[in-house]
C-alpha cells in the first residue's frame, strides 16, 4: 500500500489530488492518505448548495465551499478534523463494504479504549453520537472510499455553518441527513493530538499492509494544481452545478416583508422569479423580475445586472446589498 500524508490544508487542491489520483493510470494502487482542510464546507456531489448552507454566516466568515465527486451529505472541515481517503482498484468479484475500511480507525480508538462501531448508515459513532460519515464512488476502474474523522473541531461553528432558515426548497437532490454529533478527542483518557491519532493510525495500517510512501513529481502537482484551477475552484462546479430546484421564501426588505418564489435551472441560473408583497415604486416589480431572469444565483452577477437599474423606482428604501442577500441566502 502506499501511503500519502498530505500536508496541504487547500481544499481546492486536496479534492483535485484525489481525483487526479483515481483518474491517472501510472499511479500504482492502493493508496491511503490522510489530509485536512481549514474551513471549508464541503457538499455531495447530488446536493443543491443552496439549500444545505447558511450563506451569510459562511460569506462572513471566509468559509470556503466546495463540491466533491461522492455521494453523501454535506460537512464542515477545520484542522480539528482528520479526512482519510483509500483509493484502491476495483474487485471484479463485488464492491467493498464501507464497513471494511472502518476497521483501521475502530481499532486506533480501542487503543485508548474508546468503543465506536460502523452504522447501518455507513457512519461511525461512539455512544450513538456520530464523529465520521463515509461516502464511495468508482470510477476509472477504481474506488475511491473516504471519510471524515471530527477529533476536536468547533461544532459551534460546525452547526452555524449549516442552513437553519425554514424556507420550503423543491429539488431533487440529496438532502443531509442532521444528526448528534461529537468530537473524538471528548472520550479519550489522555490529551491526545491530531497528530498523535494520525501516528497510531498509521501504525496500525502498517501492520496489516507493507507500506511505501507515495511521490508526487513537480509534474503531479502541477497538473493537480491546474485542475484546482479549473474545477474545484470555480462558481460553477461548486454552486452551479447544483441539481434544479425551487425555492420559497420570506425575508424584510426596507420595511416590508416580502415573499420570493425562485425557480433555478440545473446550470445555477434564474428561469423565473416572483416578488409578492406591498411595493410603493413607480416602476413595476414585474420590470425587476423579468431583469432577473436568467442571471446565475451569484453576488458578483446579480450586483451587474442589477447596476443598470434603479432599484429604488421599484423597492423604494431598500439596499442593493440587502436586496441580493434576499436572494441568495
Amino acid at each position: 500500500m502506499y501511503f500519502y500524508r498530505n500536508q496541504s490544508i487547500d481544499p481546492y487542491f486536496n479534492l483535485a489530488l484525489e481525483e487526479y489520483l483515481v483518474m491517472n493510470k501510472e499511479k500504482k494502487m492502493p493508496i491511503f492518505m490522510l489530509w485536512q482542510n481549514d474551513n471549508t464546507i464541503v457538499v455531495g456531489r447530488n446536493q443543491n448548495v443552496m439549500e444545505e448552507i447558511n450563506l451569510p454566516f459562511v460569506n462572513a466568515m471566509k468559509i470556503k465551499v466546495v463540491r466533491r465527486n461522492t455521494g453523501g451529505g454535506t460537512v464542515y472541515h477545520d484542522l480539528g478534523n482528520l479526512n482519510y481517503s483509500f483509493i484502491l482498484e476495483k474487485n471484479p468479484l463485488g464492491r467493498m463494504a464501507f464497513s471494511e475500511f472502518s476497521g483501521p480507525i475502530l481499532k486506533t480508538l480501542q487503543k485508548w479504549g474508546v468503543h465506536a462501531e460502523c452504522t447501518k448508515r455507513n457512519d461511525l459513532r461512539i455512544n450513538d453520537l456520530k464523529f465520521s460519515g463515509t461516502a464511495q464512488a468508482e470510477k476509472n476502474g477504481r474506488v475511491l472510499h473516504h471519510g471524515t474523522l471530527l477529533f476536536n473541531s468547533n461544532l459551534s461553528f460546525l452547526k452555524e455553518t449549516l442552513r437553519t432558515k425554514n424556507d420550503k426548497f423543491y429539488s431533487k437532490s440529496i438532502q443531509s441527513v442532521r444528526s448528534s454529533i461529537t468530537n473524538i478527542h471528548d472520550f479519550l483518557p489522555e490529551e491526545v493530538s491530531v497528530n498523535d491519532f494520525c501516528d497510531e493510525l498509521i501504525r496500525i495500517i502498517q501492520a496489516e499492509h507493507k507500506m511505501e510512501p507515495l511521490l508526487l513529481s513537480e509534474n503531479d502537482l502541477s497538473e493537480i494544481k491546474k485542475l484546482a484551477q479549473d474545477k474545484y475552484e470555480k462558481w460553477e462546479w461548486n454552486y452551479g452545478r447544483s441539481p434544479g430546484y425551487q425555492v420559497e421564501k420570506v425575508r424584510c426588505l426596507g420595511s416590508e416583508q416580502i415573499k420570493l418564489i425562485i425557480d433555478v435551472n440545473r446550470h445555477g441560473r434564474i428561469n423565473t422569479i416572483q416578488f409578492l408583497g406591498q411595493f410603493n415604486g413607480t416602476t413595476p416589480i414585474s420590470d425587476l423580475e423579468g431583469i432577473l431572469k436568467n442571471n446565475e444565483m451569484k453576488e458578483a452577477a446579480l450586483l451587474e445586472t442589477l447596476s443598470f437599474c434603479n432599484l429604488n423606482k421599484i423597492m423604494p428604501g431598500v439596499d442593493l446589498g440587502e436586496f441580493v442577500e434576499a436572494i441568495l441566502s
